[in-house]
């Protein structure tokens, strides 16, 4: 068993940005599949302004999970991005600008967001994080791969916080036909800080590879790989705001992982 901490998360969901909006279940299961349109004239979104959108939807979560503030180690801090297609909208972009200006007279300024890495470089500027820097990409594998770095880097002592974020976004528009496979219905951009020491506010996290699987527990929840980090930011607010003193979580397709989430003083008193 590993231990690690939540320091916080964030979410974007087609409700809008703030995971407290994975509450309103029924809400989300009738919203649009896509995430919403960002405002261009939004204040907040200014600095970010010339990224691509699945970056500032990035940007968004993060900002959530680090609470507006960057990291406070940023020599220890890695940030570990999961995506598969974000990169395509730049280069759906840079194809047309080419097209209609010539190949000489394209925007260069689109040609950095065609690069899978571009989200967390850019998350890894604007955020301080100075350690390792990873983007993974594996299809529906790509969730559970995203967690299982995140957990080696903490528990090999390469990082002392690791900034998560997992973009799940549809193919733009040209790519949809061409049988590029996503298993998710919605796009969803998720972010989890952890840490391996806890803070007063944060919520345990132990992960347990040889966990004997206890079918009768109420609280325990199977999901797939590719939906690990929003089920584990959806599992920090359920903790966090009390609707729950422990979230189980158990995903069995890539290899058998337990996660269970509680913060130990409001566990005890649910016991008591």
């Amino acid at each position: 068993m590993y231990e690690m901490w939540v320091e916080g998360y964030g979410a974007v969901t087609p409700l809008g940005s703030g995971a407290a909006l994975l509450l309103k279940r029924e809400e989300l299961a009738a919203s649009p599949a896509g995430l919403p349109q960002l405002d261009p004239s939004d204040p907040h979104m200014k600095p970010v302004r010339k990224w691509s959108s699945s970056a500032q939807y990035a940007y968004l979560a993060v900002r959530e999970a680090i609470s507006g503030g960057k990291a406070s180690q940023p020599e220890q801090a890695a940030c570990v991005v999961g995506t598969n297609y974000s990169n395509l909208e730049a280069i759906v972009s840079l194809d047309r600008d080419a097209r209609q200006y010539g190949v000489n007279h394209a925007n260069p300024g689109i040609f950095p967001e065609t690069v899978l890495n571009a989200i967390g470089g850019h998350l890894a500027e604007k955020f301080e994080l100075r350690g390792v820097n990873v983007t993974l990409s594996d299809g529906d594998a790509t969730g559970w791969k995203l967690m299982r770095y995140a957990i080696d880097l903490l528990q090999d002592g390469r990082a002392g916080e690791v900034m998560v974020c997992m973009v799940n976004r549809f193919p733009p528009e040209p790519f949809r036909n061409g049988g590029l496979p996503c298993s998710f219905r919605r796009e969803s951009v998720s972010a989890l800080r952890l840490s391996c020491r806890g803070s007063s506010q944060g919520i345990r996290l132990r992960v347990d590879e040889q966990a004997a699987v206890n079918a009768g527990h109420d609280r325990q929840e199977a999901i797939p790989p590719w939906s690990l980090p929003l089920a584990l930011v959806h599992a920090a607010l359920l903790v966090d705001q009390g609707v729950r003193p422990y979230v189980e979580l158990v995903m069995r397709e890539q290899e058998m992982l337990v996660f269970g989430l509680d913060k130990p003083a409001m566990r005890e008193g649910a016991d008591a």
